[in-house]
């Protein structure tokens, strides 16, 4: 049954990321079966504002500044899955990571 368990709490993990995913999400406007809308990043790829937490200075604080990169780091590739999280990491990787992987093929 500690197969079943760890089975369910992943489902139930999931299923709250959705959810925060979809509450950090908001529609712009929408044209019948078109859709613009923005993702809030703090937290998600953009280092949390500790202040906003009540965290002190000093005080100890999670390893990893945002989700996506645990998500990667830790290749959690359900959650990679959402479209949203899946989204983020794509355009993060055409915009830095694949620019940056080319140079310093080049380079070398």
């Amino acid at each position: 049954t500690n197969d079943n368990d760890s089975s369910e709490r992943v489902k139930e993990q999931l299923a709250m990321l959705e959810y925060l995913m979809s509450k950090l999400k908001t529609v712009l406007w929408e044209y019948g079966p078109i859709q613009c809308s923005e993702v809030n990043l703090e937290g998600l790829e953009v280092k949390y504002n500790l202040a906003n937490y009540g965290i002190r200075p000093g005080e100890k604080v999670p390893k990893h500044e945002s989700l996506i990169s645990w998500l990667c780091i830790y290749d959690v590739e359900p959650a990679i899955m959402i479209p949203e999280i899946r989204r983020i990491i794509e355009s993060k990787w055409e915009r830095c990571g694949l620019p940056s992987f080319l140079t310093g093929f080049v380079v070398d």
